[in-house]
């Protein structure tokens, strides 16, 4: 059964005891309204919070019932309206029913109280569903522009879409910078897609991942005899690359003569094979990744400046998921949908009590993690629906880690951590202390410090809810 205690109701009558009346009667059957005598004040609060339900008296001296419902029609015309009216003066009722209203009670209400209550829950519940289809064809919309990794809603998500589509129609190289995880090369991928290079090649290099010398022959190529088991002449990434986009990613770890070989490359666009002494020209857009202060490198001799003048002329920054807690959400609802498409596991979504436990998490391998952790806690779901013990079995966990949290507090990281283990152990303090590396005392002391005590209840109700 929902829970409507929780539900935004705004009830407006120039009758003060009509409204303590309704607020006494609505408490008994689950609802919290917030009472309003003005609909000049009613305006107001309309702008100010996201309502479900708006309730109106029509006879009213500041305003009529049926101007404020057209003032409410205006402002989202999915809110439920129900006019409330003295016995047998309909008329505006009537009109306000034409013109979309809810529906519309008599006073007094107790006379037809099942009913209202009735209707209240279903225009409520219609409000309820009216949001969740915004935000699907939000989703939607969004994944359609992006890739999975750089979908969200948070401002600097914004920001790097909105990068995007200004860099990618310019022929310049760019920098893109963030942590590992953080959808670099997705952010790389999508430039080139949607750049007048579109048609050409796309290929990516990690400057991490190879030895100096296999990096340099990936890159540049090598001449028949270049050396010891070279027994054929070998195209680069640059001649292949040729009229497409190079992603060479964390360029940080290029080595110094690397970096004074790519820096010719890009002034005068001309390479040359190891083992061979003839310059080709190649004509592709370069864009480059680091997780690194290039400037600290720079300061420190390991990374030359000249070279990153010339790869930053314009930079594109990725904020870890931890700095964006609000594209959480979407992103593991996302990952679900995804995972089912791609894997046929059967899961259809996330709660709400499993999201708030995404939240808790600090994610220091950003949007990668929480995709891993997505899926292993699909596969290992019993339901329909991912809970917070599916969530809390695949998040690693330990005070320790609250040094590693980043901008975090050290408290609310431990508070966090405590949290998480406890809905890991199912609320069992024993192995949750043992989860978490201390004593079991220690954990005792740290939940009456941190006022705990109440989270405890609802982890076991939760546990005991399906959710």
């Amino acid at each position: 059964m929902k829970d409507f205690s929780t539900s935004k109701i705004l009830l407006v009558d120039d009758n003060e005891e009509f409204l303590d009346i309704m607020s006494q009667l609505g408490k008994s059957s689950g609802f919290t309204f917030t009472t309003c005598s003005s609909p000049l004040r009613a305006i107001n609060l309309l702008s100010q919070e996201e309502w479900d339900a708006v309730i109106t008296d029509i006879t009213m001296p500041e305003m009529s019932g049926l101007d404020l419902f057209r003032i409410v029609q205006d402002h989202d015309p999915r809110l439920p309206v129900i006019i409330i009216t003295q016995y047998g003066s309909t008329e505006g009722a009537v009109e306000a029913l034409k013109e979309g209203a809810y529906h519309y009670f008599e006073k007094p209400i107790r006379k037809d109280q099942e009913l209202f209550w009735q209707t209240l829950r279903q225009g409520i519940i219609k409000m309820w569903q009216e949001r969740e289809l915004e935000r699907l064809r939000k989703e939607k919309s969004l994944e359609k522009q992006v890739p999975a990794e750089i979908l969200g809603i948070s401002e600097n998500v914004q920001e790097v879409k909105a990068a995007i589509r200004e860099v990618a129609k310019y022929e310049i190289d760019l920098l893109i910078t963030g942590e590992t995880g953080t959808g670099k090369g997705l952010v790389a991928r999508a430039i080139h897609d949607l750049s007048p290079r579109r048609e050409g090649v796309f290929l990516t290099v990690n400057s991490a991942e190879l030895p100096e010398t296999l990096l340099e022959t990936a890159l540049f190529g090598h001449e028949k005899g270049a050396y010891t088991g070279a027994a054929t002449r070998s195209q680069g990434y640059f001649e292949t690359v040729n009229g497409g986009t190079l992603f060479l990613d964390e360029i940080g770890d290029a080595s110094p003569a690397l970096q004074t070989k790519l820096l010719r490359v890009l002034e005068e666009k001309t390479y040359q094979r190891v083992g061979g002494s003839e310059r080709f020209r190649s004509d592709f857009r370069l864009v480059t990744a680091t997780n690194m202060d290039l400037m600290k490198a720079i300061e420190n001799g390991a990374f030359r400046r000249d070279l990153y003048h010339r790869i930053n002329i314009y930079t594109i920054h990725l904020d870890p998921l931890r700095k964006r807690k609000e594209d959480i959400s979407i992103l593991a609802r996302f990952f679900c949908r995804q995972l089912r498409m791609e894997t046929g596991i059967e899961v259809e979504g996330i709660t709400s009590q499993a999201e708030d436990l995404l939240h808790s998490y600090h994610w220091p391998g950003n949007v990668r993690e929480l995709r891993n952790v997505v899926l292993r806690a699909s596969v290992s779901c019993q339901g329909k629906m991912l809970r917070s013990p599916d969530i809390a079995r695949h998040i690693p966990i330990g005070l320790d880690d609250a040094d590693r949290a980043g901008s975090l507090h050290l408290k609310e990281m431990e508070r966090r951590m405590i949290r998480l283990a406890l809905v890991r152990a199912e609320n069992n303090q024993t192995l949750a202390a043992k989860l978490l590396g201390v004593s079991r005392n220690t954990l005792i002391s740290k939940i009456k410090a941190y006022g705990m005590e109440e989270e405890l209840d609802s982890i076991a109700q939760n546990l005991g809810n399906p959710e």
